[in-house]
């Protein structure tokens, strides 16, 4: 057995610990005794402003609101305080951001940061690419929408035929509806020849989606689920080297909530600088305000939003699935 001479030996080997700890990626914030809440990843909506007019869009396609980049940076160095390390930067279309882009992806590469851009490569030029090249912990986050109205696969297809020549990492994300279904299995002929990873994601009903629940876009039943089972094993037979990682099916096991919160909470700040607790969670409760970094510090801390985010985690997971969602208006933040 250990034996500590003193208590300022045992709390030191504590620090050392949790300064390990930290390094392998587990963030931890501590002031007082007290810990913050584990942030895995944070999204930032830097725009609403989009090129495509998806029927299933979780926003306002009429909206047309951008972050300042002086805010966006503020932001970023908030949640560095807090002991984030992964941020992602969400839309709208992140490249309708137009050249300030590149100054936020030039802030978090600064400072040894992992970061990712959801988008639809629509806008993707071999101009984009020269300047995307430089920063080698990045990630495109590429969403596919297959049902191609106004040609807008064929455009994202012809963004990714261009990344396809380039070592920048990519991964490929497909939204699966009722509606898109039945051309799925032609689809992902397409997809396939590309080489990146592709990931199935069931529809979320809400924004557009939800206004469009009676077209196609309502929750996933089991039988669906079941049917994209039988499509990937049958393309997995034909091209082996297709690497799909079906979703659908591990989160409609899934009991407890949508992410893992094993890994820590991944957290969203909309085109007005709020924190919410995800996109799809239906509440209009906001955990204050990302550029004030003391009331972070106050509303991200104890019991009551850890709370507050596995409810908002759960109702994402009850959309997905169709059930009743719970409400999160009850709880006191």
């Amino acid at each position: 057995m250990v034996n500590y001479n003193t208590e300022r030996q045992l709390y030191a080997r504590v620090a050392n610990l949790v300064d390990l700890l930290y390094k392998i990626g587990f963030q931890f914030y501590y002031k007082g005794g007290n810990s913050m809440i584990r942030i895995e990843r944070v999204d930032i909506a830097i725009t609403t402003i989009c090129n495509f007019t998806c029927s299933y869009c979780r926003g306002n396609p009429g909206e047309r609101k951008r972050l300042p980049l002086d805010e966006i940076k503020h932001i970023i160095s908030n949640f560095i305080e807090l002991g984030a390390r992964n941020f992602r930067l969400d839309g709208g279309e992140p490249f309708t951001y137009g050249d300030e882009l590149f100054d936020v992806l030039e802030y978090l590469d600064e400072r040894k940061l992992k970061c990712g851009i959801f988008t639809n490569a629509s806008l993707i030029n071999e101009k984009t690419i020269d300047k995307l090249k430089k920063y080698k912990d990045l990630t495109l986050f590429v969403t596919l929408h297959i049902l191609n109205v106004a040609n807008e696969f064929e455009k994202t297809l012809s963004g990714l035929k261009l990344l396809s020549k380039t070592d920048i990492n990519v991964e490929l994300i497909l939204i699966v509806s009722k509606k898109n279904i039945p051309i799925l299995e032609e689809k992902l002929v397409d997809i396939a020849e590309l080489g990146f990873q592709l990931t199935l994601r069931p529809i979320i009903p809400i924004g557009k989606a939800f206004e469009n629940m009676e077209q196609g876009f309502g929750a996933l039943t089991e039988l669906d689920v079941e049917r994209i089972e039988v499509l990937l094993k049958n393309e997995k037979e034909k091209y082996p080297s297709f690497n799909v990682v079906n979703a659908i099916s591990d989160i409609h096991k899934k009991k407890d909530g949508y992410h893992d919160k094993s890994e820590g909470f991944v957290l969203h700040v909309n085109t007005n600088s709020e924190i919410l607790p995800s996109f799809a969670a239906g509440t209009s409760k906001y955990l204050g305000s990302a550029l004030d970094l003391e009331q972070m510090k106050k509303k991200l801390e104890g019991e009551t939003v850890i709370h507050f985010l596995k409810s908002a985690d759960s109702a994402v997971l009850e959309r997905i699935n169709g059930t009743e969602q719970p409400t999160n208006e009850q709880i006191q933040l």
